[in-house]
């Protein structure tokens, strides 16, 4: 016997609402694949807010003449489209779109890229399964005409950096001190209360997906699920392509941040990469990374601040065993996922 519909409305009710935040800038030709990317998610509660900031071409238009069909709004909860006042950035839009959130659950994309069909189910799924606020997927490199691509060095990053982490590090959030290990700003799932604890995004160019990252692993280990669910689109107006300049300094920036964090005792994930979480292992690990210079230059004398245990054992254990695991690492110079 197939289930009322009474029952399926019940049983619609109790799935938690998630608010796809999409903030949209000057992807007219990407845009409405974008949105019904979203449209055919096998999940059903959703609700779609657009944020535009001020974009010169007809972007808004595209949304706008979507989100106004009858049968796209039909499918979801709602549907909100606003446009700043003035070009603000990336940050300021995804702040203003998070903000407009109803959800129990908040999935960032980026206007110009692609879910696969079952991503928010399964990122429901996974992060109620194992009670946990955060979460991303591996990462599908596609061209323009969202066609798989895994010819370029960095789409090969991409797709393969959260997994030797996983099989070479002693946490997943570990791999942050090197890399943006979720890739981009649209591959980021986390519950709203998650959220308003961490805040905003910061005024960075660059990397803000990639300090936002590292304040959401400050507070909790994000989980990975290793399928190609987030489809990330390579195209000649990706930002990564015209701020790489400014990345060095962004990245010591963002590493700072996490660095003061850590001594000022605000880093509660007992996983996440500190020399308190990891004696001995964070100082091979960050020093394999080229990061433990800015640590001892932000830090001074930490190891006064040690736990009053006996963690020599430890830390020596640690290291000969990290070591001889770094030796197998693999990661290529000077990639590091960053979005677009």
């Amino acid at each position: 016997m197939l289930p009322s519909t009474s029952t399926k409305d019940h049983q619609r009710s109790m799935m938690p609402l998630v608010t796809v935040a999409l903030p949209a800038y000057r992807h007219e030709a990407f845009i409405e694949e974008t949105m019904l990317s979203v449209y055919h998610q096998t999940y059903d509660r959703i609700e779609l807010v657009i944020v535009d900031d001020r974009s010169p071409d007809e972007t808004l238009g595209v949304v706008q003449w979507l989100a106004s069909r009858p049968w796209f709004r039909a499918r979801f909860e709602r549907v909100h489209v606003v446009q700043n006042e003035a070009n603000v950035g990336a940050h300021a839009s995804l702040n203003r779109a998070m903000a407009l959130a109803e959800g129990e659950y908040i999935s960032l994309l980026n206007s110009d890229d692609l879910y696969a069909p079952s991503r928010i189910s399964r990122l429901v799924e996974v992060c109620r399964s194992s009670n946990v606020e955060c979460a991303f997927t591996n990462v599908e490199p596609v061209n323009d005409a969202g066609h798989s691509i895994f010819s370029d060095s960095l789409a090969q990053s991409i797709a393969l950096n959260p997994r030797r982490v996983i099989e070479n590090l002693p946490s997943l959030s570990f791999g942050f001190l090197r890399y943006q290990l979720s890739s981009s700003t649209g591959n980021i799932f986390l519950s709203r209360e998650l959220q308003q604890k961490i805040g905003g995004f910061i005024n960075l160019r660059y990397c803000h997906d990639w300090d936002y990252m590292l304040r959401l692993i400050s507070k909790v280990e994000p989980v990975y699920i290793d399928e190609p669910l987030y489809r990330y689109r390579f195209h000649d107006g990706n930002s990564f392509r015209s701020l790489s300049d400014v990345a060095e300094a962004e990245s010591e920036v963002v590493l700072s941040r996490y660095y003061l964090q850590v001594l000022l005792g605000e880093v509660k994930n007992r996983k996440a990469p500190s020399p308190y979480n990891w004696p001995g292992a964070f100082e091979a690990i960050a020093g394999h990374f080229e990061v433990f210079d800015l640590w001892r230059q932000i830090s001074g004398d930490y190891k006064a601040h040690f736990r009053t245990v006996d963690l020599r054992h430890k830390r020596n254990s640690s290291v000969g065993l990290y070591r001889s695991r770094f030796a197998a690492l693999e990661f290529s110079a000077g990639t590091d996922g960053r979005s677009g």
